[in-house]
C-alpha cells in the first residue's frame, strides 16, 4: 500500500469522522473511540472471520479490546477501560462509529492480504500523527513528538541494549519510547503520564511498535525521589514547555533530592522537569530533552540553576532546532544532552541546526537527523558546530544559545580574513615599488625592460 493511500485513509478518519464523533462526545472521548477502533481493527488477524465483528461497533470495540488485553496482559493491561460505560450506552446507535468500524475492517483485510506489519503500523502512526498534531493541546497532553525528533534524541543519547530508559513526563502516545528504533525488547522501559487515558493509548502505541513499558500515573509516584531515584541509564523526554504553576499541578516534593541546584520559579516548569530527569539517572546516565529556547538564556533563578549545571559539567551538548517542527508551537526550541557524571569546567558542544536547516522549516527530515547526529557523535567543527570551552561560556554569562557561540568564532575568522587582505594589499604595493626600482636600475645599465 502506498503512502498516498495511507494518508487518504488517515485523512478520511481524522478530517471527516473524528469531527463528527467530537460533536457527539467531545474531543477526548472521540480520540479514544477512533484510536480504539483503529487499534482493535489493525490487531485482528482476520476481522471478517471474527464472530465479534457482527456486533454493533461499540460492543465489537469493547469485546475486541478485552480480548487483546486478555491475550497480552502485561503489555495491554487496562486497555478495555479506555471505553467507559457511559460511552457504551451512548454509542449503541452511532452511525459514525459504524462507518469507522467498516472502513478499518475493510482496510485491515486488504492490509493483511497484501502488506507486511510495517505498513499496518504506518497506518496507526499516520492517524495518530494527524490527530495529535491537530488536537494534542486540546487533549491536554502537551506536544506530540514527531518520529524524526525521537530518532535524533535516541541516537545522541547512545542507547545500548542493556540500558534502562524512562520518560518521566510522557506526552501523547509515549512517542519518546515507542518511536526510538534504538530501543528494543531487551531494554527496561518506564514512563510516567498524567491522565489514565494517555496511559492506555501509550500502551497501545508501544504494543504496535513491539515494545513493552511500565507506564504509570503521576498519582502512583507522589514521591519520585524515593521510588525511582537513580534507577535509569537514559531519559528521553519532550516535557510541556514553560509549564505554569507546576508546583500546584504536579506531585513533586520541593526537596533537595529533586532540586540540588535550586528550585525553579513556579511560572516556568522547564527546569523542574530537567531536575526530575537528572534525579532519575544513575551515575554516568544521560538525558536527552527537548526544551523551549528560553531555557538557554533566561535569568533569575533559572539562570542560577543553568550556571550550576554548567559549573558541575552536567551539560555536554546543545542543539538549536529549526522553527515550527512542532505544530502550533511558536517558540523556538532546542535539545540539551545532560550527563549525570559531570566534571568541573567541561566544554559544551554547540550545534546550530536552526541556521543550517532554516530553509526546511516545518519538519525535520531523515537527512536532517543524520546531519545533526553525525555532528553530535563525531564532534566535528564547522560553520554550524563547535566545541566551546567553559571559560568562553562563562564570559558569555552562561548563555547557551548555539548561534551566539558559533557566530563568535565565525566573526573571528572574518576578522582574520580582513587582516590577511590588508597584508596582501601591502604586499601588492611593495611588489609594485620593487618593480619600479628594478626598471630604473636596468635602464641605467642600458637594458630595456
Amino acid at each position: 500500500m502506498t503512502k498516498d493511500k495511507l494518508q487518504k485513509i488517515a485523512s478520511s478518519l481524522t478530517q471527516v469522522h473524528l469531527p463528527s464523533l467530537s460533536t457527539d462526545y467531545g474531543i477526548d472521548t472521540a480520540i479514544n473511540l477512533l484510536m480504539g477502533v483503529l487499534f482493535a481493527g489493525l490487531n485482528s488477524a482476520d476481522p471478517k472471520k471474527d464472530i465479534c465483528s457482527t456486533l454493533p461497533a461499540i460492543e465489537w470495540l469493547k469485546a475486541s479490546l478485552s480480548k487483546l488485553e486478555g491475550s497480552n496482559k502485561e503489555e495491554l493491561n487496562g486497555i478495555s477501560e479506555l471505553i467507559r460505560k457511559e460511552t457504551i450506552e451512548k454509542s449503541k446507535s452511532s452511525a459514525t462509529l459504524e462507518n469507522i468500524k467498516s472502513i478499518i475492517l475493510n482496510e485491515v483485510k486488504t492490509l493483511n492480504q497484501n502488506c507486511d506489519n510495517e505498513v499496518i503500523v504506518s497506518l496507526f502512526d499516520e492517524v495518530a500523527d494527524v490527530i495529535f498534531h491537530t488536537y494534542g493541546q486540546a487533549y491536554g497532553l502537551g506536544y506530540y513528538t514527531p518520529k524524526n525528533v525521537v530518532s535524533m534524541l535516541s541516537q545522541i543519547a547512545k542507547i545500548k541494549p542493556e540500558d534502562t530508559i524512562s520518560d518521566p513526563i510522557i506526552g501523547p502516545m509515549a512517542n519518546s519510547l515507542a518511536f526510538a528504533k534504538e530501543i528494543n525488547r531487551s531494554n527496561n522501559l518506564h514512563g510516567i503520564s498524567h491522565g489514565r487515558d494517555n496511559i492506555l493509548l501509550s500502551r497501545m502505541n508501544l504494543f504496535m511498535h513491539n515494545k513493552n513499558a511500565l507506564i504509570e500515573s503521576t498519582e502512583e509516584h507522589a514521591n519520585l525521589a524515593s521510588d525511582l531515584k537513580e534507577n535509569f541509564n537514559i531519559v528521553l523526554s519532550n516535557p510541556p514547555f514553560s509549564y505554569k504553576n507546576w508546583m500546584e499541578r504536579t506531585n513533586i516534593p520541593l526537596s533537595k533530592e529533586y532540586f540540588p541546584w535550586g528550585v525553579p520559579p513556579n511560572s516556568n516548569g522547564d527546569f523542574a522537569f530537567i531536575s526530575i530527569s537528572l534525579s532519575l539517572l544513575k551515575p554516568g546516565g544521560r538525558a536527552a530533552l527537548v526544551v523551549p529556547e528560553g531555557v538557554l538564556f533566561r535569568g533569575g533563578a533559572e539562570g542560577e540553576i543553568r550556571k550550576k549545571l554548567l559549573e558541575e559539567g552536567h551539560i555536554s551538548l546543545v542543539i538549536s532546532l529549526p522553527n515550527k517542527i512542532f505544530p502550533r508551537v511558536e517558540v523556538s526550541t532546542a535539545v540539551i544532552l545532560f550527563d549525570k557524571t559531570g566534571g568541573p569546567n567541561r566544554p559544551v558542544h554547540f550545534i546550530d541546526a536552526e541556521s543550517k536547516l532554516s530553509t526546511r522549516r516545518g519538519e525535520l527530515s531523515e537527512k536532517d537527523v543524520r546531519w545533526i547526529v553525525s555532528c553530535a557523535l563525531s564532534g566535528v567543527v564547522n560553520e554550524h558546530s563547535r566545541l566551546v570551552p567553559y571559560s568562553e561560556i562563562q564570559e558569555k554569562k552562561f548563555n547557551l544559545i548555539p548561534r551566539n557561540h558559533i557566530t563568535s568564532i565565525t566573526t573571528k575568522n572574518i576578522g582574520d580574513v580582513e587582516v590577511l587582505l590588508s597584508e596582501i594589499s601591502n604586499l601588492e604595493t611593495r611588489k609594485s615599488e620593487i618593480n619600479s626600482e628594478l626598471v630604473k636600475a636596468l635602464n641605467s645599465l642600458g637594458v630595456k625592460y
